[in-house]
């Protein structure tokens, strides 16, 4: 039976997923770990990993960042862009010849010839490479400088089966413990690391949490928030709204009145589920699920 993931409950296989953000908020290095995770077979911030071979196709960096050794990880710089019939031949030609479980490419921006048009035409390239092979296509993309969504927000969205958000928080101090120790257990060798804090926002079906927290104790290095934190389910208020949801559009009053949240609460909840693109709000004033699928009809 083929895995459900790459990495548990955070990469889904066989899926074209999203990784935007703005500038400088630790997409290359998060997806980099992610990469280095699934090519080793090592677990990802204490999630188990499908291992398997990865292609990074780079249009902006000239070289992997720290790459493993003996490991099955392939990049290159060198492709052309694939927003276009012809190129997209020789990308899926190399492709093919890697036979990754995951190709990553880096970024949208460099895949196409940096217009509306052809970057449009690049996601549907993407989406045929997704359906052409049994892999997953990891697309790092920028957000707006003042908007969190994606540029190009509706094209994106069509195209994805599933979005990660990174938003990385200030510094912070938890106790670093051995990876084998048990919860009770105490050790002599903690210690206090300095380490940012960067939350994972998810969007997308195949994904059964909404949000991840994770510690980044070095650039490039990620734990989850707790050594020993398990896969979270989505927090009280977001579980109540979405269930709501569920059942029919209804406006902020008819959800207070479905969920018996406090106003603020429901407030802080809607615009939180709005911001990582899971819900959005009529013209009738109505909040509705906004659900992601693939698809290859993207628009132009």
């Amino acid at each position: 039976m083929p895995p459900e993931f790459l990495i548990q409950n955070l990469l889904p296989a066989n899926a074209l997923v999203l990784l935007v953000g703005p500038p400088k908020s630790g997409k290359t290095d998060l997806a980099a770990a992610m990469a280095r995770a699934i090519a080793t077979g090592r677990p990802f911030a204490d999630r188990a990993t499908e291992p398997g071979t990865v292609f990074w196709i780079s249009y902006e960096e000239p070289n992997f960042p720290d790459p493993p050794k003996n490991a099955p990880l392939y990049f290159t710089a060198s492709l052309p862009p694939i927003d276009k019939e012809q190129t997209k031949q020789e990308v899926m030609q190399a492709v093919l010849a890697a036979r990754p479980s995951l190709v990553v490419i880096d970024s949208l921006y460099g895949a196409s010839r940096r217009n509306l048009r052809q970057r449009s035409n690049a996601l549907r390239q993407l989406v045929d490479l997704k359906a052409a092979f049994p892999c997953t296509v990891l697309v790092l993309h920028h957000t707006l400088k003042r908007d969190p969504r994606p540029c190009e927000a509706r094209q994106v969205l069509l195209a994805a089966d599933a979005v990660i958000r990174p938003s990385l928080s200030e510094s912070s101090s938890f106790q670093a413990v051995p990876s084998h120790a048990k919860p009770s257990q105490s050790h002599a060798g903690q210690s206090s690391v300095n380490a940012k804090r960067m939350t994972l926002y998810l969007s997308g079906d195949a994904l059964p949490s909404r949000s991840v927290d994770l510690q980044t104790p070095a650039p490039g290095h990620y734990r989850a928030q707790s050594p020993f934190a398990r896969v979270g389910k989505p927090s009280t208020a977001i579980h109540k709204v979405l269930n709501a949801l569920r059942f029919a559009p209804m406006t902020s009053t008819q959800l207070q009145q479905a969920t018996h949240l406090n106003p603020y609460t429901l407030r802080n909840t809607l615009q939180r589920l709005r911001l990582t693109s899971q819900i959005h709000q009529t013209k009738g004033r109505k909040w509705t699920l906004k659900r992601i699928h693939a698809g290859s009809n993207v628009p132009t």
